[in-house]
């Protein structure tokens, strides 16, 4: 095996991309939501489940580190899930005015 360049945990890239799909700055920034998605995908294991943890040696290689996990999984997929950004019916104070009263 070649020496790992990059650690990765394929959550955070769905998270991220998840943001990214909401706020709608995939639009903006096609390139990097391609390459996140691309690299999320690739730690997809023959079961079908996501790995948690994957390492990329200097070649581009994808080894997976663990198992799949539901939380990794269910990332992944809601992540590609979202079609443009997501608009609340209220902004976030308002949403803080209604949580957190004196």
């Amino acid at each position: 095996m070649k020496p790992a360049v990059a650690h990765s945990t394929p959550i955070k890239l769905g998270v991220m991309l998840y943001a990214l799909r909401c706020t709608g700055l995939d639009r903006e920034f096609p390139e990097a939501t391609e390459a996140l998605d691309r690299r999320l995908w690739q730690a997809q294991r023959p079961d079908g489940g996501v790995a948690h943890r994957i390492v990329v040696n200097s070649d581009g290689e994808v080894v997976m580190q663990s198992g799949a996990t539901g939380e990794a999984t269910s990332l992944a997929i809601l992540a590609g899930t979202v079609d443009g950004p997501v608009v609340l019916p209220i902004g976030p104070l308002e949403i803080l005015a209604n949580v957190v009263r004196p």
